[in-house]
C-alpha cells in the first residue's frame, strides 16, 4: 500500500474476517479497487488499534478532529 492509502484507511476498509485490507478506487492513486491480504502480524496491529479507539471511523485518526494523519501532522 501506498503512504497516502494507508493514512487514510478507514475501519470499513478493514476486513478481519477475510483478512483483507480493501482500498477502494478513490483511495487508490490506480483507481481500482484493490484487495490486500493481511499476514498474521498485521492483522495482531491492526485488532491492538482497533482495542485502543476506533471513534472517528479512520485507522489512523489525526488530533484534528475527523481527519486522518497526513505526511505534515505528527504524532508525538
Amino acid at each position: 500500500m501506498r503512504r497516502g492509502e494507508t493514512l487514510s484507511l478507514r475501519w470499513e476498509n478493514v476486513d478481519f474476517g477475510a483478512k483483507l485490507i480493501r482500498v477502494p478506487a478513490r483511495a487508490a492513486k490506480n483507481g481500482r479497487n484493490i484487495d490486500v491480504p493481511m499476514s498474521d502480524y498485521v492483522l495482531g496491529l491492526l485488532l491492538a488499534r482497533w482495542n485502543i479507539g476506533n471513534a472517528g471511523g479512520y485507522v489512523l485518526p489525526s488530533p484534528i478532529a475527523n481527519k486522518h494523519l497526513t505526511a505534515n501532522v505528527r504524532c508525538w
